[in-house]
């Protein structure tokens, strides 16, 4: 995730010119470590340093996203842990 990040705010930033604040929704649980930059060196020295903001729908609270009227966020709800229907399955 973490290369692919790095490549879509470069082709943002070079196409329109525009500050891209880079950030990435996680809508499942995830187990394993999530990255959230990319500072690759060589020799010991930086090349870059990357920094992207990570969002795990799972642990946004619901009530918020009402409460602030995130209409765009309404959809995605019945993922949030609160929600009550997070852990359920589908089907018998």
């Amino acid at each position: 995730m973490p290369v692919c990040m790095l490549s879509y705010y470069a082709r943002i930033l070079r196409a329109y010119k525009l500050p891209v604040y880079p950030i990435v929704v996680y809508l499942r649980q995830r187990n394993a470590c999530i990255e959230a930059a990319y500072n690759p060196s060589i020799d010991g020295r930086d090349v870059i340093a990357f920094k992207y903001e990570v969002v795990k729908i799972r642990e946004l609270p619901s009530a918020k996203i009402f409460e602030n009227r995130f209409y765009g966020l309404y959809l995605l709800t019945p993922l949030m842990a609160d929600s009550g229907l997070a852990g359920m399955t589908v089907g018998a």
